[in-house]
């Protein structure tokens, strides 16, 4: 019988995989327009074609002066220009003043901290605040600094500059920025495509009738959302009988096809668990982890594609994926080659209620996140998500939950009040 794995070896051991995987697949691309490119994997490295600002910009709703101008306590000068953002540059000559708007250009031929201008707030001003007429003439309270609220070009990116990075997840703000540097398409990895595949005479799809000993398949789905959660391509929830060959068949054509099987059911010591019967041949370790749930797994390669074989309880699929499957999707969608998967989504926080520790193996308690305290000085409590707490067959309680309160082995209880990590769940 294989020797027990800890989780961190497990880990380890799946992200080595899908590492030896990459470095023997030949990288994907494909060009899409950068508004399409959310949760997409940037493939090249990108450099400012344009600076961030553009050009030089008023930073304050106010008034384009020289700063020479203004004196200590008010000073009254005549408006001679109106300059919305969007609009060409105006600037004022000595004794003038220009109404400006925030972002509008300014004209300047070097640093704005050098210039004669300046910009004055509206809220410095004789002016009301919101919306008005340009007004005839402007009274100005205090000085100003050269290059008052005036933002320069080049200030926060110059062109050249590397901005961002191969590898790079392009989330909202990712996207926001390659835009504002002047890109319209990006280069992306193609996305991996998983498939899914369920196993067991005993399921059944959703709204099918139940008969004596038969189940919905609720991991199947609940796979396919995740997978697609990460980002990936899912092919459809598959369900296989318990029959070798027909297995064998099934395990052939989704090679053809997917980068990552992933299996649930049929990996413990049962007599008809034909997914280890089966895989085993092929060469897949299977073994026990020290963990609840999820204690038995599977990992390896089939027909040059990777799998991943996981129990068959709901609560143990869902601790195993977001355990190992979510870094495994995460390293073969960002293809990256020094991949920093070890930072799984941990949240600290402090225990709503008593969890039992376990002297052999890690636990992965389901719990719900509750925000105690003000935004600015929130603290957060693990509450368990089921009141009989844990059990892989608790699916109740996946519906609510947040993340999976982590306990230690040998580390004793974890008690109400204590801290506690959690994985977080949400993806």
């Amino acid at each position: 019988m294989p020797q027990i794995r800890n989780v961190d070896d497990h880990l380890r051991a799946v992200v080595e995989l899908g590492q030896r995987y990459l470095n023997a697949t030949a990288a994907s691309t494909e060009t899409r327009a950068t508004e399409d490119c959310r949760g997409r994997v940037l493939a090249t490295d990108l450099s400012a074609r344009y600076p961030i600002p553009v050009f030089h910009n008023s930073a304050m709703d106010g008034f384009l002066v020289h700063h020479a101008d203004l004196s200590d306590g008010s000073t009254t000068l005549p408006v001679v220009a109106d300059v919305p953002a969007g609009s060409a540059p105006q600037s004022p000559r000595a004794g003038e003043a220009v109404r400006i708007m925030t972002g509008a250009p300014i004209d300047l031929s070097g640093s704005p901290a050098e210039s004669p201008l300046a910009v004055v707030p509206v809220e410095a001003s004789d002016m009301p605040i919101g919306r008005s007429d340009c007004p005839a003439e402007v009274r100005l309270n205090g000085t100003a600094a050269p290059g008052q609220h005036i933002r320069a070009a080049g200030e926060d990116v110059s062109v050249g500059q590397l901005v961002l990075t191969a590898g790079t997840v392009l989330d909202a703000g990712a996207i926001a920025t390659a835009i504002s540097i002047g890109y319209a398409e990006l280069s992306v990895y193609r996305l991996p495509t998983v498939a899914v595949l369920s196993t067991g005479d005993e399921l059944r799809g959703p709204g099918e009738e139940l008969g004596p000993g038969h189940i919905p398949d609720s991991n199947g789905p609940m796979l396919a959302a995740l997978v697609s959660a990460l980002g990936a391509e899912c092919i459809r929830v598959h369900s296989s009988s318990d029959s070798p060959a027909e297995f064998e068949d099934t395990l052939r054509s989704l090679s053809e096809r997917a980068d990552l099987i992933i299996t649930s059911g049929g990996v413990s010591a049962g007599s008809f668990d034909v997914v280890k019967e089966v895989l085993s041949r092929h060469g897949v370790w299977f073994g026990p982890i020290a963990q609840q749930p999820g204690k038995p797994q599977g990992l390896g390669m089939i027909h040059d594609t990777l799998i991943t074989c996981l129990p068959g309880n709901p609560v143990s699929v869902y601790a195993s994926f977001h355990l190992y499957v979510a870094p495994l999707i995460r390293l073969l969608r960002s293809r990256a080659s020094t991949p920093d998967h070890w930072d799984l989504p941990i949240i600290h926080a402090t225990a709503g209620g008593h969890f039992p520790s376990d002297s052999r193996r890690a636990r992965f308690v389901p719990v719900c996140l509750e925000r105690e305290g003000s935004i600015t000085d929130a603290t957060v409590r693990a509450v368990p998500a089921h009141d009989r707490g844990l059990g892989s067959h608790l699916i109740s309680s996946l519906a609510i939950a947040d993340g999976l309160a982590i306990v230690p082995p040998r580390a004793g209880d974890i008690t109400d009040g204590a801290a506690v990590s959690v994985l977080s769940t949400r993806l």
